[in-house]
């Protein structure tokens, strides 16, 4: 191989070339655009017009990289600094003559005002979802749209069609374990084998997947069905208390990055990289960084890529808003929490979840009013069987948030009962609010005059863990009454 001349004449420029030679790609544009042939030494305009023709296709190389730079540690400042290299990767004696200058100045300026905007918008604008699915793509989609509408045996029937063509087994086994998550989640009664199941048939798929890719390493569709399974075997071991298998999580990470570098399976790719969230938020903090580079927060690119699925997903895109609305609701984000569940319940008005996430956020935000009603209307709902059963977890923060809302806008007929509920939901007490629950019962008691259950009730509080200020807050409702 021909050793450069600028490497070896000037040294002090090595520290410049390296970022061009990570990139395969732009060293091979350097060859043609900044060849030894045609260093400028010429002086002539050819060259220059040749050396901005490279800039322009280097320029939108990284463009269509960018996509991808959350999982490859480039960024703009980064990009453009290749660039920058590679502007500058001539030979330093090169003076630039008046002449020169005359034509590069409006060359330069037209691509800094136009090629910034049009690389910022390929980077911010999701790839469209075709009108048209493939016909694989759009059963897996209706299957999961069936699973968050809790419509459990319809979306496992949809993925026994999936499987009649013998060439989409892997496609069906991972709809059933992303099926199967979801119905440890939300389906009540649970059947006793759902997550073994679930569990099972990822690992056979993970098993067979792995066998295929060695004979056909370059399949961006089997990637992606692997990565996802790798994700969603992780997720239904931590539901079920099961060690994490680092390394597999490791290497789905890797089948997805190959998979988010193909047009068709880049929009459900970014599902995958979204949900290292929900696996890093469980992680002990013993445990090694699996979900990001270390010292990084990874909050900002589960809601990049889940904004991406959502959009752009071509069977992905309902599952992401469903987890996107969950890390709205973590991150404190309460407006788009509220905005994204009012969406989610109209698309899916048989799940509960979203209108509860909804309840939460407005709740949170003061907005006991409307707390109330959009609360008040599930609970309704919920007794009249309108919607599917809650968990026992979300039946305690349906009437805990719903009583606080009722108890917040002087409605306390409707509080005292919401919050009974909600301790009834945790009779060991084993939630925090449950005990704040019952401080607030308390204080209902005594506004109905019943001031020695009250009393009773504020002892037993005393005798149990204190949660942030609740037993100062006890002992100053206890003064109250002896002064009274």
């Amino acid at each position: 191989m021909e050793e450069k001349p600028q490497a070896k004449t000037y040294p002090e420029n090595n520290e410049c070339q390296a970022p061009i030679m990570d990139d395969p790609f732009l060293l091979l544009l350097l060859r043609f655009g900044f060849g030894r042939e045609c260093r400028f030494e010429g002086g002539s305009i050819a060259h220059i017009f040749a050396a901005l023709v490279t800039v322009i296709v280097a320029l939108w190389h990284l463009g269509v990289a960018e996509r991808a730079h959350l999982h490859h540690g480039h960024s703009f400042p980064q990009a453009w600094t290749r660039i920058g290299s590679l502007l500058c990767w001539h030979h330093p004696s090169w003076s630039i003559s008046v002449q020169r200058c005359l034509v590069l100045l409006p060359c330069i300026l037209l691509l800094c005002c136009c090629l910034p905007q049009t690389l910022v918008a390929a980077h911010a604008e999701p790839v469209p979802a075709p009108d048209t699915l493939p016909p694989t793509f759009a059963l897996m989609r209706d299957a999961l749209h069936q699973a968050l509408q809790l419509r459990f045996t319809a979306a496992l029937e949809v993925a026994v069609r999936l499987e009649q063509p013998s060439q989409h087994l892997l496609e069906a086994q991972l709809v059933r374990g992303i099926i199967a998550y979801f119905q440890a989640r939300w389906q009540i009664p649970l059947p006793p084998t759902t997550r073994q199941d679930g569990l099972k048939g990822l690992a056979t798929l993970l098993e067979a997947g792995q066998r295929q890719l060695t004979r056909s390493p370059r399949t961006p569709r089997l990637q992606l069905v692997l990565g996802l399974a790798a994700i969603f075997q992780g997720l239904l071991q931590q539901q079920s208390g099961a060690s994490l298998d680092f390394a597999l999580l490791a290497q789905g990470r890797s089948w997805l990055q190959q998979a988010l570098m193909a047009y068709e399976t880049m929009p459900d790719a970014h599902l995958g990289f979204g949900l290292w969230y929900f696996l890093d938020l469980g992680r002990p903090g013993l445990l090694p960084r699996i979900a990001d580079r270390a010292g990084n927060d990874n909050t900002t690119e589960a809601i990049y890529h889940l904004r991406q699925a959502a959009e752009s997903g071509h069977f992905s895109g309902e599952v992401a808003r469903t987890f996107l609305v969950c890390v709205y609701e973590l991150e404190k984000r309460y407006d788009e929490a509220m905005t994204l569940g009012q969406a989610l319940q109209a698309t899916f008005p048989g799940n509960g979840y979203y209108a509860l996430v909804s309840g939460r956020s407005q709740c949170a935000q003061g907005q006991y009013a409307l707390c109330a009603t959009t609360l008040g209307q599930l609970a309704a709902d919920l007794q009249a069987a309108v919607i599917a059963p809650l968990s026992r977890d979300d039946r305690f923060d349906l009437y805990y948030f719903w009583g606080q809302a009722l108890y917040e806008t002087g409605q306390d007929a409707l509080a005292f009962e919401a919050f009974r509920q909600a301790t009834n939901q945790d009779p060991g007490n084993t939630k925090d609010a449950s005990l704040w629950a019952k401080y607030y019962l308390g204080i209902l008691y005594e506004r109905r005059g019943a001031v020695k259950t009250a009393r009773q009730l504020y002892h037993t509080l005393l005798r149990g863990r204190n949660v942030d200020d609740l037993h100062q807050q006890v002992e100053q409702r206890l003064a109250q009454l002896r002064e009274g």
